[in-house]
């Protein structure tokens, strides 16, 4: 699936709603958990941070019952809201997890950012190690409140976290993701190596595509 324009500043939880809604609409056979309050059973395999664009998001439905997997993709695209978009539909078979291998990030580039980049890309590629800053996340009701201290900070080596990072025909950066002792390098880690930081700069990314554990089974429909 992909999520571009505005759409891609929603948060991960308002994504999920939103995707519910278009299946719901849709009247996909979704399977529901259990219990007083049940739910439909449903991720996304790489949540994208806020503000980041993707053209090749993994999402995972159970579902009771066959479908149509053509007939059901149009049916979501109908039913989804402008900016997202379903590109492809599989039947995984007896499949219950799919786990992430590789996620690729492309963001276009001006002549002035080229050069001074590809400097800085010299640099980072002589160095043995890349290391970044990582807050680490707090303890639940630590860290929050009047004279606590904020959690800490640690330095972490993500080059052998980003199988790439390139320039590529002239005017784009390319750096491809993957895990290292099961960790990530975060897209705004990747970006703070080469000075650019902020939300404004991830605004500018796509995750441009996502290889997962898995290869693409039978019963595949494409959309235009």
């Amino acid at each position: 699936m992909a999520i571009e324009g505005d759409l891609r500043f929603l948060s991960h939880h308002d994504t999920m709603r939103a995707i519910e809604r278009a299946a719901s609409r849709a009247e996909l056979p979704l399977h529901y958990s259990q219990g007083f309050n049940p739910r439909a059973v449903y991720s996304l395999i790489c949540p994208r941070p806020v503000g980041v664009a993707t053209l090749d998001d993994c999402l995972v439905l159970a579902l009771d019952g066959s479908i149509d997997t053509a007939d059901s993709l149009a049916r979501l695209n109908r039913n989804c809201p402008d900016g997202m978009r379903f590109t492809q539909a599989t039947v995984l078979e007896g499949a219950k997890t799919l786990h992430p291998k590789r996620v690729t990030y492309e963001m276009a580039l001006s002549p002035s950012q080229v050069t001074s980049l590809t400097q800085r890309l010299d640099q980072l590629h002589s160095q043995d190690a890349w290391l970044v800053s990582r807050r680490a996340k707090p303890r639940r009701g630590r860290g929050k409140g009047p004279g606590q201290q904020p959690p800490a900070s640690r330095d972490v080596d993500i080059k052998p976290m980003l199988a790439k990072l390139e320039i590529v025909d002239n005017d784009k950066l390319r750096f491809v993701c993957e895990a290292h002792n099961e960790a990530w390098a975060r897209p705004g880690e990747a970006l703070a190596l080469l000075d650019m930081t902020g939300p404004e700069q991830l605004a500018k990314l796509t995750r441009t595509r996502l290889e997962t554990d898995q290869a693409e089974q039978t019963k595949t429909a494409n959309h235009g």
